[in-house]
């Protein structure tokens, strides 16, 4: 398929154009139609709709390239007066056909887009504060709806496709996937833990609160999952916002369950008596491994899982030796492209097997 630019000349030679007859019908420059054609800059939406209107064409013309998947490492905005619009820099096409007020990209390949409102508090402008229209846009630049679902901006898709959205119907937040499906029971707020650092764990807190002489005290503070299962745990203070530390998980069970399937990101919030038993240690191990060996997210955790593993390997302390074989732990055949992270991952898995006692 062809890029926007070669649409573009397309488009000017079989109206028989010159580039100055073409630049002059939409008052910009030749040189400007000239880095538009050759590739040196991208034409904006605003521009390649005058183009459609003048010539009577669709906008599709210009999008049939999104057709193909785009790689959302591939994706930046595209900005015009403060609106936006995704770009695909390596296909030199737009996945979405319109421009939006505000875009989340994600790397999982679902990227939520807002129209927004400013919203007058006091007298204060508190600019884009009401979210209007929100949906979901995927790598092929198709558009997916949800009317009963508002997509807020505490939080998008990660790799997981997961994130919290407004119930119209409920009138709480949920976690949805990227279907629009409800996995959770309603909250007040959910919170994605790790999204202060940018990192998309897998894990929220579910809220529920209500104010007291002007400050938030949380009733009910729940540990979820990416499938919107509540995890049974004691935390040692639910008003702890920032990092509540949890003091006990009643069924570890499902903490090893919960690791083979989506990763060790839940050790993070792990207390460290959980290893004191040499039994729960080797459980937790072989657990992150059988994750390693069949996850597609197993590059991004398996460092994590490393260092979490050789922290903890201080509160068990193992005197006697744990009795595992070497291939049932972290696969030997390390699944990355990048050969220094791969020598980097060998040795720290090196000096796991020394600091555990492992035979």
């Amino acid at each position: 398929m062809k890029t926007t630019s070669e649409l573009l000349k397309e488009i000017r030679l079989s109206k028989k154009l010159t580039q100055k007859q073409f630049a002059k019908k939409f008052f910009i420059t030749e040189k400007t139609i000239s880095n538009y054609e050759n590739g040196v800059r991208t034409p904006d939406l605003d521009f390649l709709n005058k183009v459609c209107e003048e010539f009577n064409i669709t906008l599709d013309y210009f999008m049939e390239k999104s057709k193909n998947e785009s790689n959302p490492q591939d994706l930046i905005l595209s900005e015009k007066n403060g609106k936006y619009a995704i770009y695909d820099k390596k296909q030199s096409v737009y996945l979405t056909g319109h421009l939006y007020d505000a875009i989340m990209l994600s790397e999982s390949g679902n990227h939520i887009v807002y129209n927004t409102k400013d919203v007058i508090v006091d007298g204060k402008v508190y600019k884009n504060n009401k979210i209007t229209y929100s949906a979901i846009c995927n790598n092929f630049g198709n558009i997916k709806e949800f009317p009963n679902l508002e997509f807020g901006f505490n939080g998008g898709f990660g790799l997981f496709d997961v994130c919290p959205a407004f119930n119209k119907k409920t009138k709480k937040i949920h976690l949805v996937n990227n279907k629009g499906e409800v996995l959770s029971k309603g909250y007040i707020r959910i919170h994605q833990i790790g999204a202060e650092s940018g990192i998309n764990l897998g894990l929220y807190f579910g809220l529920k609160y209500n104010f007291v002489n002007e400050e938030v005290k949380v009733e009910t503070r729940d540990l979820l999952y990416l499938d919107g299962t509540n995890i049974d745990v004691n935390f040692e203070d639910i008003n702890d916002n920032l990092s509540p530390k949890v003091k006990e998980f009643k069924n570890l069970d499902v903490v090893i369950d919960y690791i083979k399937k989506y990763g060790p990101n839940i050790l993070m919030l792990t207390p460290n008596n959980i290893f004191k038993e040499s039994e729960n240690y080797y459980k937790i191990i072989l657990a992150v491994n059988e994750y390693a060996k069949n996850s597609k997210y197993y590059r991004l955790m398996l460092n994590y899982a490393i260092g979490c593993l050789y922290e903890y390997a201080e509160a068990l302390k193992p005197k006697a030796k744990i009795k595992l074989d070497k291939e049932l732990i972290f696969p030997q055949e390390i699944s990355v492209k990048n050969k220094v992270e791969k020598n980097v991952i060998s040795k720290s898995i090196s000096i796991l097997y020394d600091k555990i006692g492992l035979i």
